[in-house]
């Protein structure tokens, strides 16, 4: 019959393989909930501030990576515009200027599509337990 310290033990190693992730796997996690939100700010971006004119528009150069600003792989994802003057504009439009009327549409957009990101990442963190056999 095994003792308390070694059932405490086994426990300790199940929770430390189910919680202890590696930067890529975590990447993965946050590379879902980066995509569907990059999926709404493209939705949201068409439907608010869609210019007529031109062919190159701000909601087609919004990208998600699975790496920070400088491609550095933690954990982390990134979800911004690939076009600096894209990402001026949006800026200007979500937050206003003195000609300009906020209408914070990033911050809604956040907001609104939060429980779509988590449930993609609880979806992926799902797989990985699988795989791991938990």
């Amino acid at each position: 019959m095994a003792g308390l310290d070694d059932v405490l033990a086994e426990y300790q190693r199940q929770i430390k393989g189910a919680v202890e992730l590696t930067a890529k796997e975590r990447a993965q996690i946050t590379k879902a909930g980066a995509d569907v939100f990059r999926d709404k700010l493209e939705e949201a971006n068409r439907e608010l501030h869609r210019s007529r004119t031109g062919k190159n528009h701000m909601s087609d150069h919004i990208s998600s990576v699975n790496k920070t600003l400088e491609k550095v792989l933690d954990g982390t994802s990134t979800v911004a515009w690939d076009d600096a003057h894209h990402a001026a504009n949006a800026r200007r439009l979500n937050d206003g200027t003195k000609f300009y009327t906020a209408d914070h549409w990033v911050e809604h957009v956040r907001t609104e599509s939060m429980p779509e990101v988590l449930a993609a990442e609880h979806a992926e963190y799902q797989k990985i337990l699988k795989k791991r056999g938990f």
